[in-house]
């Protein structure tokens, strides 16, 4: 089961106050016992076995990144590599998971939490932009060039054809030589 620790400051839990939530770990929405997340429909039998493996997937350079910016949560440039990584992955839902957990778990608003979703929210639409527009410039050229294709083809049909006709055309008697009922040329004599 997927518990969430109630947090101040950064990761740490007031003296004496530590509550616990049973949150969904796929979507983070706390849950009251029911067979399956009313939010996203996560089986409560799969929770665990989903909170396992979330981070699998995930490349250990990311994984390892993540760890350094919480454990030095103000350090910019900690954040900045989970960026660059995330980026580089396309790893955009699981960072912004983590960065939502962290703001979730905050009793206040995390601006460096706040400004990360947000960062990974422009690059994520960024990375989606730009993918579309290279599938469909690749759709257009491919397009293209099945046409050029179509008309190169049909340009050697023609030629095939035309080199036949002439074959079979240049075989052919001339016309009024293969039978002896036509009239001889003048001057000449049968």
């Amino acid at each position: 089961m997927y518990i969430s620790v109630m947090t101040t400051g950064h990761g740490q839990a007031p003296k004496g106050q530590m509550s616990f939530e049973v949150r969904c770990p796929k979507c983070g929405r706390a849950r009251t016992g029911e067979p399956a997340c009313p939010s996203c429909g996560l089986l409560a039998d799969r929770m665990s076995a989903f909170a396992a493996s979330r981070d699998t997937a995930v490349s250990p350079g990311l994984l390892a990144a993540w760890e350094r910016a919480t454990s030095r949560w103000d350090d910019r440039t900690a954040h900045d590599d989970v960026f660059e990584r995330t980026t580089a992955a396309r790893e955009f839902a699981w960072t912004a998971a983590r960065y939502r957990e962290i703001a979730r778990d905050k009793p206040i608003d995390d601006p460096v939490a706040t400004e990360a979703m947000v960062r990974l929210r422009r690059a994520a639409e960024a990375t989606l932009v730009a993918t579309t527009a290279t599938t469909a410039r690749a759709d257009k050229a491919s397009g293209a060039y099945r046409g050029t294709m179509a008309i190169l083809l049909i340009m050697v049909v023609a030629v095939v054809g035309l080199i036949i006709y002439q074959f079979v055309r240049s075989n052919q008697a001339p016309a009024g030589t293969g039978s002896g009922d036509a009239d001889p040329p003048a001057g000449e004599v049968r």
